[in-house]
């Protein structure tokens, strides 16, 4: 944004596009006029520095009464005096009561006003805002930096400040930014402050302005992942300035302003957007107060837009934004204000014509509260002083690409997998090719390796093939006509480890293994009957002599031994812990760190389960949530043996449920659960008096 122009704005104050407003303590220059006539109210009771420091001792904020030591009474102050400082923000504060308590003195006092002190003269200030005006900078968000490169010396007046902030983070991990919203760009600014405020002996106060001489470039863009829907506002960064003291005869007059900087995305998305708008703007803008006349507006202003055309393929519709906000304080009281919103707008809709429209747009708001002014009681404020809002670019009417979603990954294997899409909508012509594409790296196209599954609108199935083990992948649908190739949202996998062989156990029964991570894993349920040693584990089938025992035992689901063969036996904590051991030679059951070092390795709980679960329906329930089984560790749901009532057996196809070899207090086990419609792991203490329940075992290799 270019700006160069008088922002008067009683509340225009406030800086056109962004960021920050400085102040300094500038005498020479905010001076009144020395030819001009002032008058100061005869009650006007000044305390300098020194006598503030040296009596001031406390003030109560919910009455407004300060305390001060016996140096005060140097002051002579009366009721009805106007007391003026220049510490801190600036005190303006009428005298009511005065008491003595010991050796101290109490004032209550109540709202002055600059009528009240300054019977005629004028307040002027046409200053120069620069780098030393600047008392502090809060951050409030990574991302925002005050670019110092340009900054060669103190009364440098433009300023430039870098964004690169997150201000959507769906899975609030910073590593994975498929599914962020980030604005990127920068903003640079140089102004004046402007202030006029004059008041006569006969008329009280006559007018006031306010506002900036403004020079602005903002240049945003906005990158965001998948699937969101949302509004989101972030505080950037706040500017705290340093007082402007200008004086009206001998009374000092403190103005302090403060600027806060938000930003902003308001929208939802179905796949990525990456769009970026540059606004140069010119304008004179405000509000005006004159006695009998009131307030009144006038703006003018001029724009000019850069900006590059979105990228998407799906309907979208996004707005995108940076609103400053201006306070301008006159002696700690709320005074002008003004606040801006300069944004850029996205809307994208596959089933109109033209598809995507592109905008650009500014809205201006002001006012002013009437406290610290006097002689009139007003509190003026304008919406929309500046409101425009341009459409800039939109797609071609007579080409657009086809719409093409990407499906999940299943039958993940070291080598191989199954993915696909769904075109839905073939856009402005027929889809001649379609398929999906693949890469170790984010964003794969057509140039990577791909399949071809047919042509037009509907769903498909992909093979894909040629991949290597342990190695994870980003795939993408992709559908073209003759406007182009249209690509779908991405989805990533990772191949399973490779097999770590066999393993048998006492009584010959051959499991598979899976590498995981660092650990080495049966791919399928224990189903021995015997310990290490040679000797039995008793096969208990009634459930009121299972519910009783105290020693190990198993049990087949239903008693009935051919489900073994698929889901393995359960067993219950007696014989998990026995030291004559269920797991073949170098293995064991998994303690309860173990287990979470396997679920760490597979991202957490809340997504673990889907990647240990076998796919499909041939063994778990509909839906069998999650499940990609990427880990190989091809998780069935045996069920499990509890008092359901009397020991009897429950979940098999909905649930699965395993034993850890950790045992907390005296009845208190580890174990987790997987169940059919849910992707994540019910991992956490057992609870007391379960070690008669029947769990499925997993062996893990020492």
């Amino acid at each position: 944004m270019k700006t160069k122009g008088a922002i008067y704005m009683l509340a225009a104050c406030f800086l056109s596009s962004l960021l920050i407003l400085q102040s300094g303590c500038k005498k020479d220059k905010e001076m009144s006029d020395p030819e001009q006539k002032v008058v100061i109210a005869e009650n006007t009771k000044v305390i300098d520095q020194t006598n503030w420091q040296s009596s001031f001792v406390s003030v109560d904020s919910a009455t407004y009464t300060y305390t001060f030591n016996s140096n005060i009474n140097n002051m002579n102050l009366k009721v009805g005096d106007i007391m003026v400082s220049t510490d801190g923000e600036g005190l303006l504060r009428k005298v009511k009561t005065i008491t003595t308590v010991g050796s101290q003195v109490k004032i209550q006092t109540e709202q002055a006003t600059l009528a009240d002190v300054i019977k005629e003269g004028q307040i002027k200030i046409d200053t120069a805002l620069t780098i030393s005006n600047i008392k502090n900078i809060k951050y409030h968000y990574a991302g925002i930096n005050l670019d110092t490169s340009n900054l060669k010396h103190s009364g440098n007046t433009n300023l430039t400040f870098d964004i690169n902030a997150v201000v959507y983070d769906a899975d609030n991990n910073p590593s994975t930014t498929y599914d962020q919203i980030r604005l990127e760009g920068n903003y640079s600014f140089d102004w004046n402050l402007l202030v006029f405020i004059d008041f006569s002996t006969i008329q009280g106060l006559k007018e006031v302005k306010c506002g900036f001489e403004s020079g602005e470039n903002l240049n945003l863009e906005m990158i965001a992942g998948l699937e969101y829907n949302f509004v989101k506002i972030v505080d950037l960064v706040t500017i705290y300035f340093n007082p402007i003291i200008v004086l009206v005869g001998t009374l000092p007059v403190i103005f302090l302003p403060e600027f806060n900087i938000k930003a902003g995305i308001d929208g939802y998305a179905n796949a990525s957007i990456t769009t970026s708008i540059e606004q140069n703007l010119t304008f004179d803008a405000g509000i005006h107060y004159l006695k009998d006349e009131g307030w009144s507006t006038y703006k003018e202003f001029d724009k000019s837009f850069n900006f590059n055309p979105p990228h998407l393929n799906m309907n979208a519709g996004a707005e995108a934004y940076l609103k400053p906000e201006l306070t301008l304080k006159i002696y700690g009281v709320a005074g002008p204000y003004a606040n801006l919103k300069l944004y850029e707008k996205l809307d994208a809709d596959l089933m109109q014509t033209p598809w995507w429209k592109l905008y650009g747009g500014m809205n201006m708001d002001a006012g002013a509260k009437a406290e610290i002014f006097g002689g009139v009681l007003f509190d003026f404020k304008v919406s929309d002083l500046i409101s425009y809002e341009l459409m800039i670019a939109e797609a071609p009417t007579q080409n657009t690409p086809p719409t093409v979603t990407t499906s999940n990954i299943t039958n993940i294997t070291q080598t191989t997998a199954t993915g696909g899409g769904n075109v839905t909508a073939q856009g402005s012509s027929a889809v001649t090719a379609r398929g999906v594409c693949w890469n170790t790296s984010s964003n794969p196209t057509t140039s990577d390796a791909h399949t071809t599954n047919g042509s037009g609108t509907g769903s498909f199935t992909s093979n894909i093939t040629g991949l290597t083990a342990n190695t994870p992948y980003y795939v993408r649908a992709y559908a073209m006509n003759s406007t182009g190739t249209a690509y779908g949202n991405q989805v990533s996998f990772t191949t399973q480890q490779g097999s770590g062989g066999t393993v048998t156990d006492i009584d010959g029964n051959v499991y598979n293994t899976i590498t995981i991570g660092t650990q080495v894993w049966m791919v399928e349920n224990l189903k021995v009957t015997h310990y290490r040693n040679g000797v039995s584990i008793p096969n208990v089938t009634d459930g009121t002599e299972w519910g009783n025992l105290t020693t190990g035992a198993y049990c087949n689901y239903n008693n009935d031994a051919n489900i073994s063969t698929t889901y393995g036996r359960l067993y219950n904590w007696y014989a998990v812990d026995d030291s004559r051991n269920i797991a073949p030679m170098g293995w064991h059951v998994p303690t309860n760190p173990e287990l979470t070092t396997l679920i760490e390795y597979l991202e957490g709980e809340s997504i673990a389960g889907g990647k240990l679960k076998e796919t499909g329906t041939s063994h778990w329930y509909s839906p069998n949530t999650g499940a990609t089984n990427e880990s190989g560790f091809t998780a069935l749901p045996g069920g499990c043996r509890c008092p359901c009532p009397y020991w009897t057996f429950a979940g098999i196809s909905s649930a699965g449920y395993w034993w850890a070899a950790t045992e907390v207090g005296a009845m208190d086990l580890w174990g987790i659960c997987l169940w059919y419609n849910y992707a994540g792991v019910y991992y956490d203490e057992l609870g007391a008096d379960v070690k008669p329940l029947g769990y499925s075992v997993r062996c893990l290799k020492d």
